[in-house]
Parts: C-alpha cells; sequence; structure tokens
C-alpha cells in the first residue's frame, strides 16, 4: 500500500519520549541511555536488478539471503558479487512470503502453504514441508529462534511451530487470533513469540505449548476495514530485542513499543506511539538486543535510533533519512549493532551504517 513520503531532506523526529512501565525500564538494556545516528552508505548492491525483492535476512556481517518471487539469492555485501539464485519449491511456481535465518548455515522460505529450510553456503536442493493444513489459508511469516524450531503464522489467526531440520510439527496449530489475518512475527527466544494482526493487535504466546502469554491492542489507528473486508492501514513490521520489549511499525508512519509481557489491563500496559514517518508507510523493522532498531518505509527512506532509551525514561533525537537511488524498501536486517542492509522494489541491497552517539 504506496503512501505519500516525505521530501528526501532529513527531518529530525523524536524517537521515543515516554516510559514504557515498569517491566520495561526494569530490563535495562545496555545501550539504555544511548543514541543512535543512521547514515546510508554510498552505492548500491545490485542483488537482482530490475527484480523486486520482498525479504532480507543477515545471520551475520558477511552472510545476507534475499528473497525474490520463487528464489533466494544469497550475497555477502563486505564484498559483493552477484549472488547465484536458487529456486525454492521447485515446480510449484508460488512466491516466498517469508524468510528467516537462524544461522549462516540455516534459513527457512515460506510460500503459501509450505515451508523450505536450506543451507544458503550449498547448493543442494531441499525438499519443502507442507505446514499449512486449510486450503485458501496462506502462511504471511516465519522466525527460527533456534536451529530446530521455527514458527510461522497464517492469513487466518493461526501459528503453527516446527522442526526445520525433521519437518516434525511440534504444534500443530496454535489459535493466536480467532481468523484475524496475521501480519508480522517475532520471537525473541523459544519459549516466546509476538504476532500482529491487521486490525492493530498484538499477541504473544509460547510457541511449543500454544500457551497465550499476552494479548492488546497496541495500534488503534489502524484496523479501519474497508468494506471490501480488508484493512485499508495495518501493522506490518515487529522486532522484539528482548523478552519485555519489542517494537512495531505501521503503514501510517508510526512506530510502537511495548511489553509484550505486560499484564494485560489498560492501567498496567504501558506502550510508547510516535509518528516517525508521517505520511510515509513503514514496511519493516530490525532491532538488535541493544535496543537500536532500523525501519524502512515504502518510499525509499530509512529511519533508525534506540527503543532502550524510552525503557530508561530518556529520550532520543533522530532523522529520517532518504536512501540514495533506493526505490520502495521492504526489508530490512541488522546483523550487527553498527550495519544494516535494507532491500528494494528495484532489486537493490543498501548498507546503512548505524552510530551510538
Amino acid at each position: 500500500m504506496p503512501c505519500p513520503h516525505p521530501p528526501h531532506r532529513p527531518t529530525v523526529r523524536r524517537w521515543l519520549t515516554g516510559a514504557l512501565g515498569a517491566a520495561a525500564m526494569a530490563m535495562a538494556l545496555t545501550a539504555g541511555a544511548a543514541q543512535a545516528a543512521l547514515t546510508p552508505l554510498p552505492g548500491k548492491l545490485a542483488v537482482a536488478p530490475g527484480r523486486a525483492l520482498s525479504a532480507v535476512a543477515c545471520p551475520s556481517a558477511s552472510v545476507c539471503v534475499a528473497t525474490a518471487g520463487t528464489q533466494e539469492l544469497t550475497f555477502n555485501p563486505l564484498r559483493f558479487r552477484r549472488p547465484v539464485t536458487r529456486t525454492l519449491f521447485t515446480g510449484r511456481g508460488l512466491m516466498i512470503d517469508g524468510l528467516w535465518c537462524a544461522s549462516t548455515r540455516a534459513c527457512v522460505g515460506i510460500d503459501f502453504q509450505s515451508a523450505d529450510a536450506f543451507d544458503p553456503l550449498t547448493p543442494h536442493p531441499t525438499a519443502p514441508v507442507r505446514l499449512e493444513p486449510v486450503t485458501g489459508e496462506g502462511l504471511v511469516a516465519v522466525r527460527c529462534p533456534s536451529r530446530v524450531e521455527c514458527v510461522a503464522v497464517d492469513s487466518f489467526g493461526d501459528a503453527i511451530t516446527y522442526d526445520p531440520v525433521s519437518g516434525r510439527r511440534l504444534r500443530a496449530q496454535i489459535k493466536v487470533d480467532g481468523d484475524e489475518r496475521l501480519t508480522a512475527l517475532a520471537c525473541p527466544s523459544a519459549t516466546q513469540c509476538t504476532a500482529l494482526d491487521d486490525a492493530g493487535y498484538e499477541y504473544t504466546f509460547q510457541p511449543r505449548t500454544g500457551r497465550p502469554l499476552g494479548r492488546y491492542r497496541i495500534d488503534p489507528a489502524v484496523g479501519l476495514n474497508a468494506p471490501s473486508g480488508g484493512s485499508d492501514s495495518e501493522l506490518d513490521g515487529v522486532s522484539c530485542p528482548g523478552a519485555h520489549l519489542c517494537a512495531a511499525v505501521d503503514t501510517l508512519g508510526n512506530l510502537i513499543a511495548f511489553d509484550p509481557l505486560a499484564a494485560g489491563t489498560p492501567a498496567a500496559f504501558s506502550l510508547t506511539t510516535l509518528a516517525v514517518d508521517p505520511g510515509g508507510s513503514l514496511a519493516a523493522i530490525s532491532c538488535k538486543r541493544t535496543g537500536v532498531c532500523v525501519a524502512v518505509d515504502r518510499g525509499g527512506n530509512a529511519v533508525g535510533g534506540s527503543i532502550g532509551s524510552a525503557a530508561s525514561g530518556t529520550s532520543a533525537s533522530v532523522q529520517l533519512q532518504h536512501v540514495p537511488g533506493a526505490q520502495a524498501l521492504s526489508s530490512v536486517a541488522c546483523p550487527t549493532t553498527s550495519r544494516c542492509i535494507a532491500v528494494d522494489s528495484a532489486g537493490n541491497a543498501f548498507q546503512l551504517a548505524v552510530t551510538s552517539t
């Protein structure tokens, strides 16, 4: 859902200014009082020229995996060469709808109903495993908190936990969210995941038992249903640098930081919402355990800052930066505390430097 984006001149925004509640403050992230500056590095990496890249995962500074259509492309952003493509779900013709890498040798891609675990550093073909049991429902996101545990969520409010090595289902179906469409997923550990839906809610759950850990509407601005039954705006990305701190972004340019394990009452559930990209459409966010996060939008812009600063009751100033040469940015991954990789709709990857100030 492309939206008009602000001029390319950097605009100073306030990142997070309110406290997130006792639980989040007690977390005391290591970069709690730090601020972060974001600088796009010159040049672009032509990963798949002319083809839209839909996702990127970087399990290390020298290994990144991007997806374009039915193919995955592995590349080294530090010594870039045109990557060799590999088609997942051979013969199926379905698009790769989600991607995650638990390590440099263990990645998973999903299509509408199946998951394919692969080693991005070897060319050996792999066999997909069908996860989605219901025809007409589709997988939308996957996260692997370990090499032997992945969690996928679908368009009908369900989650599935499985072992990507054996293909064995660890939890065949978790009713996360009734029948609402889930849009994004983060799993900070093997015992905790947080999913978002298109009505503005977050759902936190235990992926092996299915036990609900928390539920709250974090974004009343989205989820206004159109006559067709779809949403005009929605939460599209989430990243959780720790058990008590997550950051989500929506298509209206807002960032919402929250504690997913807070008590389930409005009085106890503290969150902070800021318009970091007014008029923009944020597509994805990636956070490190230090609390430094980078988000990207569909206008070719990026914004970065420290959500840890909010957890300690301080504030940070950041700039909304246009990434030179970027088209609509769709995904971002931050393999180190000082470097992130973003990908766009023209098949390019861009390096973003993050420095603490």
